[in-house]
């Protein structure tokens, strides 16, 4: 059935992708939960959705993200697009 999970695989078989929730999303980038909240008040996050009361993620907004501010590496220099420092957000 559409919609339902698949036991065997555990995947849904809706072609809605699965949205994530602020601590999935804390968790994968290694950062507090409070950082995202800080980032989403400044605009400076992913890109998030509400669901009623609750915060939402999709994960290729997430990876859309994360590989904006990807640094790139050329010789001995870093250079970077754009750095979230989790320490200042906080």
């Amino acid at each position: 059935m559409i919609g339902q999970n698949d036991p065997k695989s555990g995947e849904s078989q809706s072609a809605a992708p699965r949205l994530m929730t602020l601590q999935e999303v804390a968790t994968f980038l290694g950062i507090p939960g409070p950082t995202l909240y800080a980032w989403r008040r400044r605009g400076e996050g992913p890109t998030s959705m509400k669901v009623g009361r609750h915060l939402r993620y999709r994960r290729e907004d997430v990876d859309r993200w994360l590989e904006e501010r990807a640094i790139q590496v050329s010789g001995d220099s870093h250079t970077a697009e754009k750095e979230v420092n989790p320490q200042e957000a906080a």
